[in-house]
């Protein structure tokens, strides 16, 4: 079937769309960056060359530069390639039309929540080649329709050659249905944010503990060859970070922080005036990301099929990834108004949505149809696949008092990761 970024191995382990600068790939006044309109190299060591001339640069520089470079980078340049065949990795989506339609059945649940509003934003970043909206849409289609008529599906996507492929996809199937905006909206929203499988993919620190402190692993240039170095962390905000994690770590530890990911659900939370943010990706609360016996992070590399931990190789070619840190979106989301953070996995959530689909097929006969749905539900909950490494995090704001919701329906698995206001 090929390879899905589950990572079950290390159980013992799109874009953000903040970027407003076009003349850099990111913007953070804490670093020195890649500049997007630098001439780009026909070498193939385009990287290495960069390196070469500007000196070493952080991990999360590279990281951002190997994905995200407008030329080269892997999800940018168009080079990414997703799905069981053909592709470097697949994911839920991939799939099938199953996993979209269970979202969407949830939605629905959400926007009932909210007290049905006549306008209902639901906005998908990271939408990769627009499937996902396809497969939603086409499942709201069997709605009611006063929540089709609510419903103003939005994708987030600032690269001309990922949105053309969703406009592809999109304009036969569901012409007009979805608007298409290069950052996230200036004004409040009340609705939904989605994103499956974006988290993983925004850059991460890397960081290595040794002769008792802390250290920022750089990425330098020797002779032509990549290479990482240690440095003494110079960045205010990350060295207050990892004064959290403390020091009961042996010596050559080395794991990623997250800075990115908390920029981005801080801005996504504040944008939130009401409603909900849904967030699927694999990765572990705190508790479990940092433990001592996890010596080398989660950081993993796809290319056809094949997982690879050296990120160094062929920049732009492959995906990197890391393992998302659930407790720090929740936390950083907090600080921005968010009441509840519940968390459970995937194959608690898509069981908890799908019970009454369960229901109708006992009485239903067999079908084609009926035997692809429990096939693909199969694929996506068992949890020797993709079921107990993915997990589904739910963020509400202004719902109070919060209803029960059909994916969290299995309470003794779901955990809230915001305490309750007292």
């Amino acid at each position: 079937m090929g390879l899905s970024k589950n990572l079950n191995h290390l159980e013992a382990g799109s874009m953000p769309d903040f970027i407003k600068h076009q003349s850099f790939l990111f913007h953070n006044n804490d670093r020195t960056l890649i500049r997007m309109n630098d001439p780009a190299p026909t070498s193939p060591d385009w990287l290495t060359g960069r390196i070469q001339k500007s000196g070493p640069i952080p991990f999360r520089d590279f990281m951002e530069a190997a994905l995200y470079d407008p030329r080269h980078g892997y999800y940018t340049s168009g080079r990414a390639k997703i799905g069981t065949q053909g592709g470097d990795f697949y994911t839920s989506v991939s799939v099938g039309p199953v996993f979209a339609s269970l979202i969407a059945a949830q939605t629905l649940e959400l926007w009932q929540a909210m007290g049905g509003p006549a306008h209902f934003p639901f906005i998908e970043q990271g939408a990769n080649d627009g499937t996902f909206a396809a497969d939603f849409l086409s499942a709201a289609a069997r709605f009611p329709s006063d929540f089709q008529s609510a419903l103003e599906y939005t994708i987030i996507e600032p690269f001309p050659i990922i949105r053309t492929r969703q406009v592809n996809q999109l304009q036969d199937q569901h012409p007009g249905k979805v608007t298409w905006l290069n950052v996230l909206p200036e004004s409040h929203v009340e609705g939904v944010f989605f994103s499956n499988e974006l988290v993983d993919a925004l850059p991460v620190h890397r960081v290595v503990f040794r002769d008792h402190e802390w250290h920022e692993l750089f990425v330098a240039a020797d002779d032509g060859e990549l290479k990482f170095l240690p440095r003494h962390i110079t960045s205010p905000v990350l060295k207050s970070r990892l004064e959290t994690l403390g020091v009961n770590f042996p010596d050559g530890y080395t794991t990623e922080v997250h800075l990115d990911a908390r920029h981005w659900i801080h801005q996504i939370a504040g944008l939130l005036k009401r409603g909900f943010i849904l967030v699927l990706d694999y990765g572990f609360v705190e508790e479990d990301y940092y433990i001592p016996d996890r010596t080398d992070g989660t950081l993993s590399c796809y290319r056809n099929h094949r997982r690879s931990d050296n990120p160094l190789i062929d920049p732009g070619h492959q995906d990197i990834t890391a393992h998302v840190n659930f407790s720090d979106l929740a936390q950083a989301a907090h600080t921005q108004g968010i009441d509840h953070a519940l968390l459970t996995d995937q194959n608690r959530f898509l069981i908890g949505v799908a019970q009454e689909r369960f229901a109708a097929l006992e009485s239903a006969a067999d079908t084609p149809e009926s035997r692809a749905f429990r096939k693909s539900l199969h694929t996506l909950t068992h949890p020797g696949l993709m079921g107990r490494s993915f997990q589904c995090l739910t963020m509400s704001k202004g719902i109070r008092p919060l209803p029960p919701l059909k994916g969290y329906s299995f309470t003794t698995s779901c955990t809230n990761l915001i305490s309750p206001a007292k």
